[in-house]
């Protein structure tokens, strides 16, 4: 099953964050959105409390480096 638009937030992986991501990935639709929102490593210099698990901070580019290479994935650049 695939759908238009798979989005996760926040999410505190049980296991491998990069075999999340690689699974929510698998689950787009031709065409689709992945929108995965999440603490970004440059939140830990803010004076804002944030999660305190150093694995649930990542970039987009992390996050980008687990996808399948074959596959071509829009970026958002706004």
């Amino acid at each position: 099953m695939t759908d238009q638009l798979v989005s996760s937030h926040y999410v505190h992986a049980a296991a491998s964050r990069e075999t999340l991501f690689r699974r929510l990935a698998e689950s787009v639709a031709p065409g689709g959105t992945l929108l995965i929102v999440g603490h970004h490593p440059s939140d830990l210099g803010t004076t804002i409390s944030h999660a305190s698990a150093p694995e649930v901070y990542f970039t987009a580019e992390e996050v980008a480096a687990g996808l399948d290479p074959g596959v071509e994935y829009p970026r958002y650049s706004g």
